[in-house]
């Protein structure tokens, strides 16, 4: 059976070869990837965008085909017509049974359907920028937004209005994507809903994810870990909710005074030259100040697969904080570490909290995250979850089940 998988990012095996930089993110996407490559009776092609050069790039490694198709940093009409004879090429000299692209964040996707059908095209559900857009301003005020805008975000028009208008833009994208399709694949009742409401005629196939294979063989320990810290992984746009975070943690530290935020990533507080900041990590650095939390907000840096790993263990706390979430792998990496997690209830993070419920809160109530955090510092060890609660994470995320269950999918969709 022969597979092309369309993705985001090209895969560490074509960066090596190219010389490029690999991408700290998609790791999950690489676990995957390894486990389906050794399949005997499939014939596996990866065909991702790339930003550098002008030209196709194709290469055989290890009996895998990778293509990298020339994508320029502006996205226009007359680019994506472009690139869609690049497509139609590899499609030609593929001739895939199955077409499986993940994600509809971007326009690659509906570029390969564009040129080439959607007949034998299954999708894989990311996130749902379509329905994201909604949510992008993260309960921010209008004052709040313009009063921090930076001249970076002037020069590169990358406000955050400007921000929220391109993933509109991107959601009519994917909407139309969806609509030419007969298959996705999906991990949520809310993912469920929304590909049902804009294509009620879709099939629909629940398959979970593969997490990186770091997190499999370790285990959190309230005794390994610094006591009071707390970690999020990702922050750089109002969606995530760091600003909520910060909100609460004057609270907790009237009761924890040596409370500690890690937060995954650069720091967008303190962007240097100053003429980088974006409005948001302006609108983050004001809010430390006003909140009296300096010193107490730690940017890790890009971590790479292990020294996130590291992280989540030597974390008290994890905290999913967005305003919208499908199913964060990063939330399923903590369950599977056994370590204690709090998570906004929105989008399909409740179903990744079934024997957790007591651990949601509403994303914006600062208060009520407060309290959470401090009742989860208080039990000490005896916040982690419950054994069982680590085997269900660990059942959702296992690459054996989820291998069986993808290639049981490409062979009902072959038999159709």
């Amino acid at each position: 059976m022969k597979i092309l998988w369309i993705i985001n990012i090209p895969l560490p095996p074509l960066c090596e070869l190219m010389g490029w930089k690999k991408p700290v993110i998609g790791g999950w996407l690489y676990s995957a990837f390894k486990q389906l490559e050794i399949q005997e009776e499939i014939q596996l092609f990866v065909a991702s965008p790339y930003s550098r050069g002008k030209e196709l790039i194709d290469k055989e490694i290890e009996g895998v085909r990778y293509f990298a198709i020339p994508y320029g940093y502006r996205s226009t009409a007359k680019s994506h017509s472009f690139v869609r004879k690049y497509w139609k090429h590899i499609n030609e000299i593929v001739r895939p049974d199955i077409v499986h692209i993940h994600g509809t964040e971007f326009a690659h996707g509906n570029d390969f359907v564009s040129a080439c059908g959607g007949e034998n095209v299954v999708i894989s559900i990311q996130g749902l920028v379509s329905v994201i857009a909604s949510y992008y301003l993260g309960g921010l005020q209008k004052w709040d937004i313009f009063k921090n805008v930076t001249l970076r975000d002037i020069l590169r028009r990358s406000t955050i209005y400007n921000d929220r208008n391109d993933f509109l833009r991107r959601g009519r994208i994917e909407v139309d994507t969806l609509k030419r399709v007969k298959y996705v694949i999906g991990r949520t009742e809310w993912d469920k809903a929304h590909v049902w409401a804009i294509n009620p005629s879709i099939t629909y196939f629940y398959c979970g994810e593969t997490l990186r294979d770091s997190f499999y063989n370790q285990k959190w320990h309230y005794d390994k870990c610094r006591p009071h810290s707390i970690f999020i992984s990702q922050s750089g746009y109002p969606i995530k909710g760091l600003h909520i975070v910060l909100e609460a943690l004057p609270l907790v530290i009237k009761n924890y005074p040596d409370t500690k935020l890690y937060v995954a990533g650069m720091d967008i507080s303190n962007r240097k030259p100053w003429y980088r900041y974006t409005s948001y990590g302006k609108l983050i650095r004001k809010k430390i100040t006003k909140l009296g939390l300096s010193g107490r907000v730690e940017f890790t840096g890009v971590l790479n697969e292990e020294q996130m790993c590291k992280q989540y263990l030597e974390s008290n706390l994890f905290i999913i904080s967005s305003c919208i979430e499908n199913s964060p792998n990063s939330l399923g990496e903590a369950q599977v570490l056994g370590m204690p997690v709090l998570a906004s209830y929105v989008g399909g993070v409740p179903d990744m909290m079934i024997e957790n419920e007591l651990f949601l809160y509403r994303y914006d109530d600062a208060k009520m995250l407060a309290y959470k955090i401090s009742n989860i510092f208080a039990q000490k060890e005896e916040a982690a979850p419950s054994e069982n609660t680590r085997e269900l994470a660990l059942k959702r995320h296992s690459p054996e089940r989820n291998l069986s269950t993808l290639m049981g999918i490409y062979e009902q969709i072959q038999k159709r």
